[in-house]
């Protein structure tokens, strides 16, 4: 302690008034910073565990919906033309247009998988498109890939979209 007073002491001999002054001043700031910082930390420390509380109960969501989705199982191949009658009803149902239709099958998971992947535009008003796309979503097995909005003046409100989805079933069941 008596140190610290010497180097006080001489500091202010060698620096003057305006040396003591500025000490004063970097204490003052420091307090000052010390009491915004530190009611801030604790701020920050409740949001963190609050974070942390909600990325569990998320993790546990995930959880809990993995081993439900685990226990579906995948359609059989035998039910490809079926899901496309399903899917062109459904696209009829809503008045959808669905055109420039290509195909590809592929084999996934060493042989255990097929991949069947639609790859389609579609012409229709926007909320039977949307309608349309979360019935598409619905069906065991298929994934709406890509969706994108093509930009076309219709008069009629009519909305154009190009659209990727998959259908993945066991091979050879």
């Amino acid at each position: 302690m008596s140190r610290l007073i010497w180097t006080l002491r001489r500091w202010s001999h060698l620096c003057k008034g305006t040396g003591l002054l500025g000490l004063l001043l970097a204490i003052g700031a420091g307090g000052a910073m010390l009491g915004s910082i530190h009611p801030q930390i604790a701020v920050q420390t409740a949001r963190l565990q609050a974070l942390r509380t909600e990325a569990a109960a998320i993790r546990t969501e995930i959880a809990t919906a993995g081993h439900s989705v685990a226990n579906h199982a995948l359609p059989a191949a035998s039910t490809y033309t079926v899901f496309l009658r399903d899917h062109a009803a459904l696209a009829r149902e809503r008045s959808i247009e669905l055109t420039e239709i290509d195909h590809a099958s592929r084999p996934e998971a060493g042989q255990r998988l097929v991949r069947h992947t639609l790859r389609y535009t579609i012409d229709g008003p926007y909320p039977a498109l949307r309608d349309y796309l979360a019935a598409i979503e619905r069906i065991p097995g298929v994934r709406v890939e890509t969706l994108a909005f093509v930009r076309s003046p219709n008069p009629d409100g009519a909305v154009n979209a190009l659209v990727q989805i998959s259908y993945l079933v066991e091979a050879g069941a």
